[in-house]
């Protein structure tokens, strides 16, 4: 006798064949759900953050710690910064306080204070002011990239509490008088000398030095780096 070992496979299709509408909803709950275009663009899609106050908030929050600068001779910018010694000084150029031993300062935030020169580095351009009252010291961070952006505050041509944004265009630059700056192509103007810019997070980088006369997209910074060993020498 012929032993048939098709026949039970038969019967199975048979049934499934007939009973396919009962069979169809309990393996369609079985198996788990094939993604949509848009499923799959929801499971990978995330909230950017939103970065539109970033800047404004920045700027206020510095805005206690930057001021102008008024000598007999005109006015420029200055800002508070912690030196090694623990000591909180403003920091300027050093052209800036050139010829005077005294200047008046008035904050971003309107508070008026008085400051004497510490001294001054006339090769890199900065200048140290004890101030008579101590302001909030900003932080300073030294590790720049080429395009990091940049907020340029200061007070150009005596207006006071003015910031620009731009981007860093070259980390390092030698002066044929063997000055190292940094570039910006930050918006700067005569008053925004001796001004601090800062990154993103509100941490110096450099002071606002000057611009190009002949390209005003090109900004000159002395690196705070540089800015932060002259004054702890001075302030030994």
């Amino acid at each position: 006798m012929k032993t048939y070992y098709w026949l039970p496979g038969c019967v199975v299709l048979i049934i499934v064949a007939f009973r396919w509408q009962d069979i169809a909803p309990a393996i369609t709950q079985a198996l788990p759900p094939t993604p949509t275009t848009a499923s799959a663009i929801a499971t990978v899609s995330f909230q950017a953050p939103d970065a539109g106050d970033l800047i404004p908030n920045l700027i206020e929050r510095s805005s206690a710690s930057v001021f102008t600068v008024k000598t007999p001779r005109g006015s420029g910018s200055g800002f508070a910064v912690k030196l090694a010694n623990g000591q909180v000084v403003g920091l300027t150029n050093a052209h800036v306080v050139k010829g005077v031993d005294s200047v008046t300062l008035t904050t971003f935030t309107g508070v008026p204070l008085d400051a004497t020169v510490m001294g001054r580095d006339e090769k890199a351009d900065v200048a140290v002011l004890k101030l008579s009252a101590e302001l909030q010291p900003l932080p300073t961070n030294s590790a720049v990239r080429q395009g990091d952006l940049i907020v340029a505050m200061g007070s150009p041509l005596g207006i006071q509490g003015v910031a620009t944004v731009g981007r860093v265009s070259k980390t390092s630059f030698a002066l044929p008088n063997g000055r190292n700056l940094m570039l910006g192509d930050i918006d700067i103007a005569p008053g925004n000398s001796g001004g601090c810019s800062l990154n993103l997070r509100g941490e110096v980088v450099g002071i606002n030095s000057g611009v190009n006369k002949e390209a005003k997209a090109i900004a000159y910074l002395v690196p705070i780096a540089t800015a932060m060993e002259v004054a702890n020498a001075i302030a030994k």
